[in-house]
């Protein structure tokens, strides 16, 4: 290569390696003005605010009762097809779920002795005066999608989910009762028969000969079209 040519060449050169150190100081400026945005981070997760409600008859109990609601803990599990987030509750019945991509969820809390309702957990974003924020939503999963009361979105105002009763494991024994045995069916037919004796016996005796009588007479006559039947059957 002649020398003319490498000097022309050298203004490219220079030129190129001066966008190239520019590009890379504007991507790294960038870079670094994006990882310590607050609200970049706060878009990546969400974290989850929520509390189980308990029935305020329980708070006032003594004995059995009252040992279950200061003894036992529970959980709540959050999920969907693509994450499952399991969490102990507090004793107040307060959790937090951190690090919850956005997406619709169902969570259920889990007790031994308490049942609480399945909920729906939408978990998105919307945009107020121009900056995006995180946004939850927390409905009952009835027939109706009913919202409950909290956002969510912080320890001030969780998600209140509803308290809906307690399990009953004891199973009383049956015990004797007249009345259903007097609604057994077969003592209902001796009763029954019982009952058109006593009144057969109201009947006076001339009366009931004559329906023996007439009750034998068709007898008979049953008993012979039964035998001329099975005759002709035996002539064909």
């Amino acid at each position: 290569m002649r020398v003319a040519d490498v000097r022309k060449l050298r203004p490219l050169a220079t030129l190129s390696a001066v966008f190239f150190l520019l590009f890379t100081a504007s991507w790294c400026a960038t870079a670094s003005e994006t990882s310590g945005s607050p609200a970049q981070i706060s878009l990546e997760a969400v974290s989850y605010y929520g509390r189980l409600l308990f029935d305020t008859n329980l708070t006032h109990t003594d004995g059995r009762e009252a040992e279950l609601t200061r003894m036992q803990g529970g959980e709540v599990i959050l999920s969907n097809a693509l994450h499952t987030f399991r969490v102990p509750t507090k004793e107040d019945g307060s959790f937090v779920l951190y690090n919850i991509p956005y997406g619709t969820y169902y969570l259920h809390g889990e007790y031994a002795n308490f049942v609480y309702p399945t909920v729906r957990v939408d978990v998105t974003q919307k945009t107020l005066q121009g900056a995006v924020r995180p946004h939850i939503r927390t409905y009952e999963n009835g027939a109706l999608l009913r919202p409950l009361r909290g956002t969510g979105l912080d320890e001030s105002s969780p998600a209140l989910i509803p308290f809906m009763g307690m399990l009953e494991y004891y199973v009383p024994r049956e015990e004797y009762s007249l009345w259903g045995f007097v609604k057994n069916p077969v003592v209902l037919m001796m009763i029954l028969s019982m009952v058109l004796m006593g009144m057969m016996r109201l009947i006076p005796e001339e009366e009931r000969r004559e329906s023996m009588v007439e009750l034998q007479r068709m007898r008979k006559q049953l008993s012979g079209q039964q035998d001329k039947a099975v005759r002709e059957r035996k002539v064909k």
